[in-house]
């Protein structure tokens, strides 16, 4: 099982005087464009290793998941921001089911609220965890929605389990909460007769 949060780690990790530039730095979305690199990479890193679990090459695994061999390379490269259900597509293919977790930033080992895409439910599980999220800001729809990048209309749809959105809105939403996410692909629960 992978665990991937959008934090570097290991090789390519962030230099010391870009740390300490984005830390004493006012501006939300200069971390965030590098927040969102470093979890595209990850997220990339886990689906190459999950294809690679399959035995199938790109060439194979691409239709599999409804992409094309390019986009699912560019992915599996750390470029891209798939949907929710996309990423839900390419668990499936690997034989596993996709888990977001969000975790208290405070609370680490405490707090969290877990989100498991299957196949039927993927705008009604991100309907509601974006809904426990933004109520837990105290924020209204009109008042987040451009914290976040999306339209009021947007928002209020994902919340109502009419939408898709990419695991980094869901990521910069999940932060206006206080929590990071963390993504993980497990395998697939039994069906039940």
């Amino acid at each position: 099982m992978s665990n991937l949060q959008g934090h570097f780690s290991g090789e390519g990790e962030i230099p010391d005087w870009l740390t300490d530039l984005l830390v004493s730095s006012d501006s939300d979305s200069v971390t965030q464009i590098f927040d969102d690199a470093a979890l595209s990479r990850k997220l990339g890193e886990d689906v190459s290793l999950l294809r690679q679990s399959t035995g199938k090459n790109i060439t194979v695994f691409a239709p599999e998941v409804g992409l094309s061999r390019g986009h699912l390379s560019k992915l599996e490269n750390g470029r891209g921001n798939p949907t929710i259900s996309t990423w839900g597509a390419i668990a499936k293919a690997g034989g596993k089911t996709l888990q977001i977790s969000y975790i208290d930033q405070d609370e680490k080992d405490n707090a969290r609220l877990t989100s498991i895409f299957h196949d039927a439910d993927v705008s009604e599980t991100l309907g509601s965890a974006v809904s426990q999220l933004r109520q837990s800001t105290g924020k209204s729809i009109t008042a987040i929605a451009p914290e976040v990048g999306l339209s009021r209309g947007h928002l209020s749809k994902l919340e109502n389990g009419h939408g898709n959105a990419t695991i980094n809105t869901l990521a910069a939403i999940a932060q206006k909460a206080g929590k990071t996410i963390e993504v993980t692909f497990v395998d697939q629960e039994p069906d039940v007769l």
